[in-house]
């Protein structure tokens, strides 16, 4: 684990080895982001996502002609076997998982109606209201279960198919670790997003990660017994396939919405998990790609 350490006589033992090597990878995940912001930097992100894409569907066409699959068949399991991750969703968690500081996502939310789109077991609206910061969120989600289990939340339950709300109702909408369970299948999703879109406020933003390695997302709650239900991220027969399908599609969607004068979009990549500094051995490696969309 510890080939990557540079040799150095101040370090007399593990723990001050370990600590420059963490300061070292936050240095190299901040120098990276920055070069994202770039115009050089997002193209070169675009470009991957669209090699990305090219690549899923490929595997799909040569996983579908060895297979034989049924496509109502597969429909049918991702519709049976779809439950919420299990993840607390806790404040650092949420701020990671878009390449943000705490402070950072704090200072985005202050003061906005913000809308928390398949929070699952989220723990942002609780975190944010014990420490008295300005923000108005709502918890939205399919399931009712996990929206009774915090009393903090301000929790509406329901698909994202028909969303109950206004035109333009929130300034801010974070999707976090939901986008394979907006739906069945590619139509769903597509629908979906028109619905975060229309309920986004001008000069709003909508924030989606991951957005790509879906399946692979990495797991942030090691305790045993919330993994004994059956879920989406399982190795099923055809579930790999349809979650393909969808994050194809969405990847579709986004190449539109960039031509779409109306909206200003924006990749990003998670380098490095800030809740994953103390676990130098599980770095994350995937990079999976964020989608900021500002409605302008």
């Amino acid at each position: 684990m510890f080939e990557e350490f540079e040799e150095n006589d101040s370090c007399s033992d593990l723990e001050d080895q370990e600590r420059l090597f963490i300061e070292k990878e936050i240095k190299k995940s901040k120098e990276y982001s920055e070069k994202d912001k770039t115009n050089e930097g997002q193209e070169r992100i675009w470009n991957q996502l669209y090699e990305y894409a090219d690549k899923i569907v490929e595997n799909i066409k040569i996983d579908h002609i060895s297979h034989n699959k049924n496509t109502k068949d597969i429909e049918e399991i991702i519709q049976e076997q779809r439950t919420i991750p299990s993840t607390s969703r806790t404040e650092e968690e949420i701020a990671g998982c878009y390449d943000l500081k705490v402070e950072e996502l704090e200072e985005l939310l202050e003061n906005k109606k913000v809308f928390d789109f398949g929070c699952g077991k989220s723990e942002l609206s609780k975190e944010i209201k014990s420490k008295n910061i300005n923000t108005d969120i709502i918890s939205y989600d399919i399931e009712k279960e996990v929206l009774l289990e915090d009393e903090a939340k301000k929790a509406v339950q329901g698909s994202g198919e028909s969303l109950p709300f206004y035109d333009e109702s929130f300034d801010s909408i974070l999707a976090t670790y939901s986008l394979p369970y907006w739906a069945s299948s590619e139509d769903m999703v597509e629908n979906n997003l028109k619905e975060l879109l229309r309920i986004l406020k001008k000069d709003g933003t909508l924030c989606i990660a991951p957005i790509t390695d879906i399946l692979n997302r990495p797991s942030l709650n090691n305790d045993p017994k919330l993994r004994n239900v059956l879920s989406i991220k399982e190795y099923h027969d055809g579930v790999i396939e349809i979650l393909d399908k969808i994050q194809v599609k969405f990847i579709d969607l986004l190449k539109e919405l960039k031509e779409d004068d109306k909206y200003e979009i924006k990749l990003g990549k998670n380098y490095f998990y800030e809740m994953k500094y103390r676990n130098i051995d599980k770095i994350n490696k995937r990079e999976p790609s964020i989608a900021y969309i500002k409605k302008i």
